[in-house]
């Protein structure tokens, strides 16, 4: 998502002079280890943090992230093919 609302700034004429992102989410690990089946494998939540410095305005830097590859696949139910080797 940062990559993206980078490039999509520049392509804009934006100037983004730093960029960070945090990531965080809810998740009890019981589930994931397979500890309690009656616990979903499964994030709760997730919260996303950008710290931007552009001269970009920020609802137009907002609307480039939200446009991004990877926030639609968290945002989307997606199908996805899983296949062993």
């Amino acid at each position: 998502m940062n990559t993206t609302m980078v490039y999509n700034c520049a392509a804009r004429g934006f100037e983004v002079r730093s960029s960070s992102v945090q990531i965080d989410g809810d998740l009890d690990a019981r589930g994931f280890l397979r500890m309690d089946d009656d616990i979903e494998a499964r994030h709760k939540g997730v919260r996303v943090e950008f710290k931007v410095d552009s001269d970009g305005d920020p609802e137009v830097i907002e609307d480039l992230i939200k446009g991004s590859s990877m926030y639609n696949v968290f945002t989307t139910p997606i199908p996805i093919e899983l296949t062993f080797a």
